[in-house]
């Protein structure tokens, strides 16, 4: 059985890809600023692509989001506890 080829990853078996910055953040579900600041505190490695463009290896990538803190809440978790918050404000009389 053959996979098609929406389900094949766009890069060859055993690369490592390098993504830009605005890709890499949203991947990660995150602000292109935040991996800059990460970038900053030598968090996460960032490579030059060019003078105007930088780039995360996904392996760099993965294995930053692998150590930050559990605790962090991401996007789509604090709008769903934002939305929970509200609609019990509504039913307070």
């Amino acid at each position: 059985m053959q996979v098609p080829v929406s389900q094949t990853s766009p890069f060859p078996v055993g690369t490592d890809p390098v993504l830009t910055l605005d890709r890499s953040a949203e991947v990660a579900g995150v602000s292109p600023y935040t991996l800059r600041r990460a970038g900053n505190r030598r968090e996460i490695k960032i490579l030059r692509l060019s003078p105007r463009r930088i780039g995360i290896r996904l392996s760099e990538l993965n294995r930053w989001l692998n150590e930050r803190p559990q605790a962090m809440v991401s996007k789509s978790d604090a709008d769903s506890y934002d939305a929970q918050a509200h609609r019990k404000n509504e039913a307070r009389p």
